[in-house]
Order: structure tokens, then C-alpha cells, then sequence
């Protein structure tokens, strides 16, 4: 009787074991999921409102920042690496990808720098934006 209160007790310990273990690391991949969402919500935003500026503005955007909202609409809805500059995740990079005469076409990078579940993570969307003709 001993023996079998004995053997039940492990497989209770082995199988509580690993449903915590289970638990915890699905905790982490929706925390890591959540996070990744945010940033492509972000830089699908930002990409929006980059397409949507006039574009003689567009140079003037490179090196501006911007944040990334948390689901609720809430600023701040990532953390931003230690020791960044503008206190923002997100970064706009506005370059001239190729010009000729007075048509431009520029490459428009949106990152996202974060600290978070997972530690360092960072996104990057690159798109090109030329002038649109009415």
C-alpha cells in the first residue's frame, strides 16, 4: 500500500510538473506574440500615415521616432531599449532610393527596437514610396 501511495505521489509530481511547466512557457510565446503584434501594428500605421504625407515632406521624417500603442490605444505599449535617444521604439528612415531627373523614389524603413518577453526583438518593414500622380 506503501509502495503504490509512494509511486502515485511521483506520477502526481511528474504530471504537475509538467502542466506548470507547459503553463509557464505558453505564458511567455503569447507575451513574445502580443509584443510582435504591437509592432506590426505600429509600422503598418506609421507606413499609412508615410504614404498619406505630402510628399515633398517625406525627407523631413528621417530619424523622426514614434511609439507603439498597446492594444487598449494606450501610448507606451512597448518598452524601448535602454539608452535610446528619442525615448521611442519606433524609428523612420527616409533615403533616396533611386532618382532620375525630377522623379525620386525613396525607400522608407520602420523599425522597431523593443525590450521585452523575450528580450531584445526588433521588426523591420522596408517599402518604397514615389510620388503619386493625380
Amino acid at each position: 500500500m506503501l509502495v503504490e501511495l509512494v509511486f502515485a505521489t511521483a506520477v502526481a509530481l511528474v504530471v504537475g510538473g509538467a502542466v506548470v511547466t507547459t503553463t509557464v512557457r505558453q505564458s511567455a510565446h503569447r507575451a513574445v506574440n502580443l509584443e510582435t503584434t504591437l509592432a506590426t501594428n505600429a509600422i503598418t500605421d506609421v507606413f499609412a500615415r508615410v504614404r498619406a504625407a505630402p510628399f515633398a515632406d517625406l525627407p523631413s521624417l528621417d530619424g523622426t521616432g514614434f511609439d507603439v500603442p498597446s492594444h487598449g490605444g494606450h501610448p507606451a505599449g512597448l518598452t524601448p531599449l535602454p539608452g535610446d535617444p528619442d525615448g521611442l521604439p519606433g524609428q523612420i528612415e527616409v533615403v533616396v532610393d533611386t532618382s532620375a531627373g525630377t522623379a525620386v523614389l525613396y525607400r522608407v524603413t520602420l523599425r522597431v527596437n523593443w525590450i521585452g518577453a523575450a528580450g531584445r526583438r526588433r521588426e523591420v518593414v522596408v517599402g518604397l514610396v514615389g510620388e503619386r500622380r493625380s
